[in-house]
């Protein structure tokens, strides 16, 4: 199972102006997935779940998100971008109730199964884990507000051949500032610069 495509509508210029390669409105994140830049409003507007095993192409809204499930598209080949993305971490929805979420995904793609993990955090944070081909984590479902409303595709995580080159590029005044992050050096991009996902660098391994 993999992640083929994320569909976010902001502009183009302002991934590119990060250290992004694009190609045709697409950025493509190693052999992890691609993401497809479309301008708008900002925020996921949909996604694609690739299967093993899947012919054709089928469509649902658990808990309000727009996912299309169909056969896996694995990228052909890296992309270099100036700031180093070798590959995903992981992708993170946000919900106001990961038990009732990791449920509707399972009833609207039996396919997913039950996650790897689905624990709570040592700060009681709920979260559930399914892995995902070409990424060193996977999709995970984590509630970190009880009131957010339908479950949203928020985050990213990304991970950079040199961190520092990398914070450079992107420049410093547009990310907030470095802490460790389950070992590593981590930013994230600030808001408002028209990168409407909290877009995460992670060093490497």
């Amino acid at each position: 199972m993999r992640i083929n495509e994320i569909t976010i509508a902001d502009e183009p210029d302002a991934w590119r102006a990060r250290g992004f390669t694009i190609e045709n409105d697409r950025v493509t994140i190693g052999e992890s997935f691609v993401v497809h830049l479309t301008g708008g409003d900002g925020g996921v507007t949909s996604w694609t779940l690739g299967i093993d095993g899947l012919d054709g192409l089928s469509t649902c809204t658990p808990r309000g998100m727009n996912v299309t499930v169909t056969g896996p598209e694995k990228p052909e080949g890296a992309t270099n971008h100036e700031i180093g993305i070798t590959h995903a971490g992981k992708a993170i929805v946000w919900t106001e109730d990961t038990a009732a979420s990791v449920i509707a995904l399972q009833e609207a793609i039996p396919e997913f199964g039950p996650p790897a993990r689905d624990a709570m955090s040592t700060q009681g944070t709920h979260f559930a884990i399914w892995p995902l081909d070409d990424t060193e984590v996977g999709l995970e479902v984590v509630c970190l507000n009880p009131d957010q409303g339908d479950d949203i595709m928020a985050a990213i995580f990304f991970v950079v051949e040199d961190f520092d080159k990398a914070v450079e590029r992107i420049g410093p005044d547009n990310v907030i500032p470095e802490d460790v992050y389950t070992g590593r050096r981590r930013v994230i991009i600030k808001p408002g610069i028209g990168v409407s996902l909290r877009v995460h660098f992670l060093s490497p391994e």
